[in-house]
């Protein structure tokens, strides 16, 4: 097994939390389904501080297609996963990226080019 420096430990640690944070905001986002407007100032609240700590919005758009694809395997194996199933993973994570974004200055919400 190869050994992990203190760096790629503290990388590993961080994208392990930010997946427990990303996870949270989906369960936010499906338990309030049917009252969106409840949680929209919370989701553009979280868009903001993303510009604020430099993350372009277009990294938004990226994580939908991410997710879709590094789960698809693990559910395919199961029988757990459909392209119908796919959508809805997808139309989730767009919804929430654009409600991030309106966190954003107008003139700093782009869209990623891998999904024009």
């Amino acid at each position: 097994m190869k050994k992990l420096s203190s760096t790629d430990l503290e990388m590993s640690r961080s994208i392990k939390e930010h997946s427990v944070r990303i996870m949270a905001v989906i369960k936010l986002y499906v338990d309030n389904i049917q009252h969106l407007d409840r949680i929209e100032p919370n989701i553009e609240a979280l868009g903001q501080s993303h510009f604020e700590r430099g993350i372009k919005s277009e990294y938004l758009d990226v994580l939908g297609p991410v997710f879709a694809h590094t789960i698809r395997p693990l559910l395919v194996k199961r029988e757990l996963w459909s392209l119908n199933l796919e959508e809805v993973w997808l139309a989730v994570f767009k919804n929430i990226s654009e409600l991030m974004k309106r966190g954003y200055p107008k003139d700093k919400r782009k869209t990623s080019k891998f999904l024009k």
